[in-house]
């Protein structure tokens, strides 16, 4: 057969990681042949893949490592989505208790309340008085002087503050990289050495809580792997603020995340923050954090922990994480429970009374109103 063509057009297009070339003739004028050529980096990469390490040269040594070092697909923190938390090849974390409004973070109730300092009372009624706090700058005004404040009564020359810090982890085929806000740690260098010696990240945040739940749990998983990576199996803690809200989170080394309710930072009944209690239960829960620090780290803590104490006080901290009742009641009368944007009342069918004869079909519902008060009917 002949295949000399009177003329033909050449066709060239790079399509990663083939070219496609390919010629027209005037006898088929509406027909292209198409020839698929392997780029001839990529066939390089393969032989070198395929190549006995001994064999390989210096630099194809290093062309290896650097394909082997390419960065896989990764997000920054304050775009991370709850989809970003959990999934598989990242930080792989079960938020389901952080996703509602039931606690499973608790203080124990033997622990004792902090009488907030004078200075902290009269500093935060003079920002308020004279600053507007509509944005995450301002909001920090607020957070330094609490964070201050915890810091001037829990610190020591193994664990203080830092602003800024570089968080960036990689998990199998997914990462996460910005800085934290704020992060409590040990640094015998007044530096962020080593970061498997932090356990507190605390997020300042404006937008609360579209994005901002997401965000924070990413920072404080990246840093639970760091701790994880460096054979540290302790819990890591987390705060998540405006400065007017506070949330307080632990997450334990197998991933799950317990969050406590929302605290509310207000006046007391005169006028001031002398009398506010919720001052004081804002400040219990940090204080609460700082203590749970220096026991379980042998950094961060002045005194000679021993392993058994440290297992004793990871002990005696988990017994504060879970919710202290069922989330799903199996009582009969309506129980209430409000998530984020749904109120829902939970209730069991009642039982009828038994015929064999019949096929009975038991279902537990949800009757729930949305955001817009429109009723909704969920049936599992």
């Amino acid at each position: 057969m002949d295949f000399q063509f009177q003329q033909f057009i050449e066709y060239s297009v790079i399509i990663k990681p083939i070219y496609v070339s390919g010629w027209q003739s005037d006898r088929r004028s509406k027909k292209l042949i198409f020839l698929a050529i392997f780029s001839p980096k990529k066939q390089k990469m393969n032989e070198l893949l395929s190549k006995p390490v001994n064999e390989l040269t210096d630099e194809e040594w290093k062309q290896v490592q650097q394909l082997k070092n390419k960065k896989k697909p990764s997000i920054p923190f304050s775009k991370a989505t709850c989809n970003d938390c959990v999934r598989s090849d990242g930080l792989a974390l079960n938020i389901d208790y952080a996703t509602i409004d039931v606690p499973s973070l608790h203080i124990p109730t033997s622990f004792p309340t902090p009488v907030a300092s004078d200075f902290l009372c009269e500093n935060l009624s003079r920002i308020k008085t004279v600053w507007v706090l509509d944005n995450e700058k301002a909001c920090r005004i607020v957070i330094d002087a609490i964070l201050t404040e915890v810091l001037l009564a829990e610190a020591n020359d193994n664990l203080m503050g830092f602003c800024e810090v570089k968080n960036d982890w990689e998990g199998t085929g997914f990462g996460y990289t910005g800085d934290v806000d704020y992060m409590f740690g040990s640094s015998d260098t007044k530096s962020v050495d080593t970061m498997d010696s932090f356990l507190l990240v605390v997020e300042a945040k404006k937008e609360w809580p579209d994005s901002a739940i997401p965000q924070v749990l990413c920072e404080a998983g990246c840093l639970l792997k760091k701790r994880l990576a460096a054979g540290k199996e302790t819990p890591v803690f987390a705060v998540l603020t405006n400065g007017l809200l506070f949330r307080f989170f632990a997450i334990d080394i197998d991933g799950i995340v317990y969050a406590s309710t929302i605290r509310l930072l207000e006046i007391g009944q005169d006028g001031t923050y002398d009398t506010s209690t919720s001052l004081s239960e804002i400040l219990r829960w940090f204080t609460w954090f700082m203590t749970s620090i220096k026991s379980v780290s042998l950094r961060a803590s002045s005194e000679d922990l021993t392993d058994t104490m440290i297992a004793d006080s990871l002990t005696h901290l988990r017994s504060c994480f879970g919710p202290k009742f069922p989330i799903h009641s199996n009582k009969q009368s309506d129980q209430t429970y409000v998530y984020p944007h749904v109120c829902i009342s939970v209730w069991k069918t009642q039982k009828p009374q038994h015929n064999p004869r019949q096929k009975t079909e038991y279902k537990d519902s949800m009757k729930a109103t949305n955001h817009f008060g429109t009723p909704i009917l969920i049936t599992f």
